[in-house]
Parts: structure tokens; sequence; C-alpha cells
């Protein structure tokens, strides 16, 4: 080079997972450090911006972390292709000073995948906090919602990758590692009894539950430890007391030991 240059990088994400959405809730657009593009807030319904000025520990992308979306109630919904997700929710406490100031529930198509939840009692002040839960969505549209229990829920970003695609139950994923796997209910619609087939890879302590469209749990079919291998449980969709239910949408929950959620969606039709 015999002069200055003015150069312009452009970066692309190159990683092995497929995004569909990603937001800076609270904020502006940002291309994270692995080259994940995050829009501007966007899809929510509800809450407030809130924006803290300190660095945040535990990750090199302060911009996501910095600023929020919060209020008591509020949501996100984002339409996309029914089949099955990976949805990380990104949160930092830039506000209280202590615990047991901010206490929250986080739900995902009606499900509590986070209940209580305290980011100072997690990782402290102005420090990065992630989960990720991987659902399944039925209908068209992804919902995320907030409830507060104390002070105001919050979120400072989401993303959301396709999860590995299988051509089946019979097929185990080949990249990242899966413990367990879940399938359609059938009959559905239905009305006497449905049948609810999943597969561990790995062994496992299982709980197979049922819920209300609140999130409420109302049976429990499956809490014991079991080993690799398929499975099916029949729901002869009746609550804990024995009591019929009735017509409506129900959700179905897997969870394992491994921290994986798989959700489902069923409907009774009397």
């Amino acid at each position: 080079m015999n002069s200055n240059k003015n150069i312009t990088a452009n970066f692309e994400y190159s990683g092995n997972e497929k995004i569909v959405f990603a937001t800076n809730c609270g904020g502006e657009a940002y291309r994270s450090d692995d080259g994940i593009y995050y829009t501007a807030d966007s899809k929510y319904a509800g809450g407030g911006k809130y924006s803290g000025g300190s660095a945040i520990s535990g990750t090199i992308d302060d911009v996501l972390y910095i600023k929020e979306r919060f209020g008591s109630t509020f949501s996100y919904k984002i339409p996309l292709p029914s089949k099955e997700y990976k949805v990380t929710l990104m949160f930092a406490e830039i506000f209280h000073d202590s615990a047991g100031k901010r206490i929250f529930d986080v739900f995902i198509e009606g499900v509590k995948v986070s209940g209580n939840l305290d980011i100072w009692s997690k990782v402290g002040k102005n420090a990065a906090y992630t989960e990720t839960h991987t659902v399944k969505i039925n209908d068209g549209e992804l919902n995320i919602s907030f409830t507060t229990l104390k002070d105001n829920a919050k979120i400072s970003a989401i993303k959301v990758t396709e999860a590995v695609t299988t051509t089946g139950m019979n097929d185990r994923p080949s990249t990242s590692p899966k413990y367990s796997e879940i399938g359609q209910n059938y009959p559905n619609p239905f009305q006497t009894g449905t049948t609810i087939p999943y597969r561990l890879f790995k062994a496992s302590h299982v709980r197979l539950t049922i819920l209300n469209y609140l999130g409420q749990q109302v049976v429990t079919l499956v809490n014991e430890f079991q080993p690799e291998g398929k499975y099916s449980t029949y729901w002869n969709a009746k609550n804990n007391e024995g009591r019929q239910l009735g017509s409506g949408i129900y959700l179905y929950r897997l969870e394992t030991h491994h921290n994986e959620i798989s959700n489902g969606k069923l409907l009774i039709d009397n």
C-alpha cells in the first residue's frame, strides 16, 4: 500500500444454527461478536424501555444487555413456521443492587419456563445471564410473555434458532447434543384419550405433565427415571383428581435432568 485506504468490512454469521429471529429488546439494531444480526426491538406488545450505563460482565456484547424492555406484563408474538425451536432469553440486572428486588415469571407458548426468576440472585448486578428453552409451536406463532411478581419483569434480548431437523423420531440429531425428543400426540383433536410419544437419547429422570393454557399443571403423567429408548404415554383427558376435562387447548411438557424442556399443544374437542 502506497497511501491511506478506506476499507469496509462486512461480517456475516457462519455458525451451524439457523437464526430465525433475533431482537435487541428495548434497544437498537446490533450485530453481535459472533455475527448474529439483532434487529431493533420488535414484535413486542406492552412494556417500556430502560437503559443502563455500566459495562456488563460475562459478555463482550454489552449492547445486548445495557437496554431492556420491562413492565408488569408484556409479551412478544413472533410469526414462525410450526416446528421446533430453541429460544435463548438474555437478561442482566442493570437497576437493582441486591437480591429479591425484581422477581418475575417467563412463559413460552403458555408454559412457565422460568419461575420466580431473580436475575441478581443468579449473577449479581450488571452481569449477563441467559436461558435456552426448546419449544415446539403448532399454530404459526411463537408467544413469549413476562409476568411480574415483584417490581417489573424484564428482558434484554431474544434469539430464536431452528432446532436440529430430523426426518422423524427414528433419527438422532447429528450436530449439537440432544437428549430427548417429543412427538405430536395422536389422535389430535380427541375426546376421551390421546397418546403422547417421546424418545430419550440418554437415560434421564423424566417428567411429563399436562398444563392448561394459563400454564397451570392439571396432571402428571410420568415422573420417574427411564433408560434410553422410545416411549409413549396414554392420557385419558382427566386431571390428577380423576375429573374429566372440558374442551379446549392444553399443553404437554417433557422435562429431563439435562435441562431440556420440550412442549406441544393438544386439543380436547368434546
